[in-house]
């Protein structure tokens, strides 16, 4: 696990590394914490302060990998297991003061994404045989479960940030749209898609995108549910993230495409070292991504 520091002077420094036997499995960042999922189950906080990386301490309890982390706030941390379980922890400041708040059992499938709602009361999430359930993360009951249709594993997760809805997309490459209280079952959007969907963003109330492993990238609109804008890459797309109107698309070959999100144009590509993208970090001027060779790069804006 590795800490890296980016300017525009410098580019990029190793801040601190940290070893252990076993994989990483995600990551999730809330203002300067970090949590660190890995495949054995155990979760480690770090709190990074200036130049200093401190370590919060180990959260145990998960068996088998850690699916997915997600922060409601600096002091909750939610995570999914492969047991289908779903976690919450209180997250303090102190090394080794967190606590497990509460635990949504499984039901013995992977709990392969989750994400809050927008006013952070509730958290959904999807296991890979289309289960989907939505928590209340202040009473700790589950309001609702719902069911993709055809048992089709849930891939990614996004809430709306205006509208009760959240998207679902699937390891088919269908994109549900689900309704937060309305006791209806998941709306399929006709987008085409053959791949797996592994991003979804909603960068405005007005629009998402959506990236699949088909090459298909759609900037799709809200009200209407229309493709705005369809472009099509050679090979599949892992990552995406915004930068203002630009969305930087990540590709299993390697590549890194920006687009522009108004027209639809392909505004740059760049070359890494062949192996999938699998995270874009953007900020002011530039971009870093991580491939799944190991490398760490560092792309402007333009």
């Amino acid at each position: 696990l590795f800490f890296f520091r980016v300017t525009s002077d410098t580019g990029i420094q190793v801040l601190h590394e940290e070893q252990r036997e076993e994989s990483v499995s995600c990551i999730a960042r809330c203002k300067n914490l970090v949590a660190s999922g890995w495949v054995d189950g155990v979760i480690r906080v770090h709190l990074v302060d200036g130049n200093q990386v401190v370590s919060l301490g180990e959260l145990e309890g998960i068996a088998g990998e850690v699916m997915w982390l997600e922060w409601r706030d600096e002091e909750t941390l939610a995570a999914g297991g492969e047991d289908g379980s779903v976690w919450l922890w209180s997250i303090s400041s102190e090394p080794d003061c967190s606590y497990v708040s509460h635990v949504f059992s499984g039901n013995g499938h992977k709990s392969m994404c989750g994400a809050f709602t927008s006013d952070k009361e509730a958290l959904v999430a999807g296991d890979d045989n289309g289960s989907l359930s939505i928590y209340s993360v202040t009473q700790n009951t589950v309001l609702r479960r719902l069911a993709i249709p055809f048992a089709d594993s849930a891939t990614t997760i996004v809430t709306h940030p205006t509208l009760k809805t959240f998207l679902v997309g699937c390891l088919s490459g269908a994109v549900y749209m689900c309704q937060m209280s309305a006791p209806s079952v998941p709306s399929l959007i006709r987008l085409g898609h053959q791949g797996s969907i592994e991003c979804i963003i909603i960068p405005s109330p007005s629009i998402f995108i959506v990236g699949s492993m088909d090459g298909t990238l759609n900037i799709v609109d809200c009200q209407s549910m229309s493709v705005r804008h369809k472009i099509s890459f050679d090979d599949g797309i892992c990552s995406m993230a915004m930068a203002g109107s630009t969305v930087i698309v990540g590709c299993s070959d390697g590549q890194i495409k920006t687009v522009n999100v108004r027209n639809g144009e392909v505004v740059n590509c760049y070359s890494s070292n062949g192996a999938p993208i699998l995270d874009i970090q953007a900020f002011v001027g530039g971009f870093v991504v991580g491939s799944a060779g190991g490398s760490v790069s560092l792309y402007p804006v333009e």
